[in-house]
């Protein structure tokens, strides 16, 4: 992965205690998974990364952008993903430019004492380029920098920013840390989506902010995106008071502050469009948390007989439950025993209630992958619902773990993303996954779900000794 290529880099740099950084600079229409030759890239990467540490000078910065542009000259709307490598060393003679792409050829004298000048190293690098059908150059200013840009065809689909602008389009983000305008490297993502933003260097600037809270401001939406070591739990709870509908996301190394959302280890490792999209994630949920609080005791108890109907977060609310369970024509699913794998508090909860309302009694809840696989080893579960992005070990990894484990006598899978997308859904499936439902949940598609594989097994009840139920599944993340 991109991630473990900038680790291994970084992981030499400090080993060598040079002070030397990778900074990273992904743009926002990256999607999380990309099709492409991952060992040569990989090479690529490793090759140009470690001459830009090689010779850099001491306590600087090696800088990696990567973004999709439309490729040059192209009249067919045809995309490169452009992998750039920059570092602040020496810098190269123009009429060195080719010479440095020829095997064993001689460079001028000051250029090979910083870029090798013979060797085998970027021809090789520039073959691989070729072999990938993309191509490689090489920009500098002498004595400042240095860059080698990388150019490979790109055959994905791309995150469209105006999405991030509609999921995020009420809210707030609120980006601190230290320096704020230099250390936020998710400002140009920021920008580019067109969302809402402020910057602040303490935490103790959310009290003066709320301050001038309106009526208005109070019932707005705010992500809180904090550097863990400036969280102030005091400063925050006032936030909070202002600001009732808030996400507190971290970053950095330190332990998970208390109440947080999510905590981002490696900011500048993450792609903006996942940083986003898992704010988005916990503002759905909050905005459905509110509209499940705001309706009526008569809203909540339809007559059974009612068709079911969806409110503006996509929920469906059923009948009332006369006898302790739901039932839905004439199937019960009492007899399931469910595991939720959910790193979100507020997911946990929204999806925990709603399969209770399916008359699911039999519940248990963990916070990453790992825990999901430790879990199933020693209960045996009927179906899993499984989040795709998690800390310390995501949905697909864990998903690949028990089926490799049990075979067929694994659970079913179901997996759970607000990325509702055909690459997501053929990840799903190569990591042996049984069904994809999206986020904020739907009970129609989890209802159904549940009707189709308890309607399998015969009465309405799961059958400890089948072992078929993955044929049984119906799960359409399209559907209504």
């Amino acid at each position: 992965t991109l991630d473990s290529v900038v680790s291994a880099i970084q992981s030499k740099c400090d080993e060598n205690n040079r002070g030397i950084a990778i900074q990273t600079y992904y743009g926002i229409t990256l999607p999380k998974f990309i099709e492409i030759d991952g060992k040569r890239t990989k090479q690529i990467l490793y090759n140009l990364l470690g001459n830009a540490v090689k010779f850099s000078p001491d306590n600087n910065v090696v800088e990696l952008h990567i973004n999709i542009l439309p490729e040059p000259n192209s009249t067919s709307n045809e995309k490169v993903i452009e992998f750039v490598i920059k570092d602040y060393g020496r810098g190269i003679d123009k009429a060195d430019y080719e010479k440095i792409f020829q095997p064993f050829r001689q460079a001028s004298k000051e250029t090979g004492e910083v870029y090798g000048g013979t060797g085998l190293g970027l021809p090789i690098t520039s073959k691989l380029v070729e072999k990938l059908g993309g191509t490689i150059e090489v920009r500098s200013e002498k004595g400042e920098w240095c860059e080698f840009a990388v150019a490979l065809p790109f055959n994905g689909h791309e995150v469209d920013p105006s999405e991030i602008k509609t999921k995020l389009d009420d809210t707030t983000i609120i980006f601190i840390a230290p320096n704020p305008i230099k250390d936020c490297p998710i400002k140009k993502g920021l920008v580019d989506a067109n969302a809402k933003w402020k910057c602040f260097a303490r935490c103790d600037q959310l009290k003066d902010m709320v301050q001038s809270f309106d009526q208005e401001a109070k019932q707005g939406y705010y992500v809180v995106f904090i550097q863990d070591t400036l969280y102030d739990d005091a400063s925050y709870e006032v936030f909070r008071e202002h600001a009732r509908n808030n996400v507190l996301i971290t970053f950095g190394t330190k332990s998970h502050v208390k109440g947080a959302h999510y905590n981002v280890r490696h900011l500048l490792r993450v792609f903006p469009s996942i940083l986003f999209g898992a704010m988005a994630d916990v503002v759905a949920s909050i905005k459905a948390r509110n509209s499940l609080e705001n309706l009526s005791p008569e809203e909540l108890k339809l007559p059974d007989e009612m068709i079911p109907g969806e409110n503006a977060d996509g929920w469906a609310l059923h009948g009332n439950n006369r006898q302790g369970q739901q039932k839905f024509d004439d199937i019960t699913y009492e007899s399931l025993h469910v595991l939720i794998a959910e790193d979100n508090a507020v997911n946990q909860k929204v999806l925990s209630k709603t399969l209770s309302r399916l008359g699911i009694r039999r519940i248990d809840i963990v916070g990453n992958g790992k825990e999901a696989c430790n879990a199933t080893a020693v209960r045996k579960y009927d179906v899993v619902f499984m989040d795709m992005e998690m800390p310390i070990m995501d949905g697909l990894e864990a998903c690949r773990t028990i089926a490799a484990r049990d075979g067929n006598d694994s659970p079913l899978v179901v997996f759970v993303t607000a990325h509702a997308m055909e690459a997501f859904e053929a990840k799903a499936k190569e990591a042996g996954g049984a069904g994809f439902i999206s986020k904020p949940f739907n009970i129609r598609r989890i209802e159904r779900f549940l009707k189709t594989l308890c309607s399998s097994r015969g009465n309405g009840h799961m059958d400890d000794e089948s072992s078929s139920g993955r044929a049984y599944l119906l799960c359409d993340p399209s559907a209504a």
